[in-house]
């Protein structure tokens, strides 16, 4: 199974309201500067995860671009370049079988890590380490997204 990013989202009020409801994935890239990984340049700078109904895709987003989320470089890189989101909720991943978010967290950030060289610039942890039994070996990221 293939896994593609379809939406893109501005980073401002109005959109970040339309996912306060949604639990799932999100993936934050600046709108034009690529990030000289080792092995792949992107525009990717973070992966985030939400994994509850208090605390949303959209509340998450909003302690981004405020400065609350207590990851300065992160609302740095926003502030200064732009930035827009993507995300996946949770509804998509669970259909892949998995019972925790943080599990998707890790396995995309192990993703990013093998084809671009390092995790994207703003993560600041790697997730949950990953089992060979938990782990979701039959999905394919398309990252070109981000390119």
């Amino acid at each position: 199974m293939t896994i593609r990013f379809l939406e893109e989202n501005s980073l401002d009020d109005v959109s970040i309201r339309l996912v306060r409801g949604h639990v799932g994935l999100y993936f934050i890239y600046l709108t034009g500067t690529h990030i000289p990984y080792p092995f792949q340049p992107s525009r990717l700078i973070y992966i985030g995860m939400s994994e509850s109904r208090q605390n949303t895709v959209g509340n998450r987003l909003r302690d981004h671009t405020s400065g609350q989320s207590g990851n300065p470089g992160l609302t740095n890189y926003i502030s200064l370049n732009g930035a827009r989101f993507t995300y996946m909720p949770w509804e998509i991943l669970e259909a892949l079988g998995k019972q925790e978010i943080r599990e998707f967290e890790s396995f995309f950030l192990t993703d990013f890590l093998s084809r671009h060289g390092c995790y994207p610039i703003c993560n600041n942890q790697a997730g949950v380490e990953l089992n060979s039994r938990s782990s979701p070996m039959d999905v394919v990221i398309e990252w070109s997204f981000f390119d």
